[in-house]
């Protein structure tokens, strides 16, 4: 690939990730709690089958 073929094809996806962000619904930060308390329940089932817990 050529240096200019990458120069085009990086501003090729610069434009979609842009496109994509405008038209996108997610927040504009994830819910830090929601996270916490999805990795304290997924840390639990994984120490549970492990029969650690």
């Amino acid at each position: 690939m050529q240096y200019d073929e990458l120069l085009a094809l990086a501003a090729e996806y610069e434009a979609r990730l842009t496109t994509l962000q405008v038209a996108s619904t997610l927040p504009e930060a994830p819910d830090v709690a929601q996270v916490e308390d999805l990795v304290v329940a997924l840390q639990a089932e994984w120490l549970k089958a492990r029969g650690e817990l």
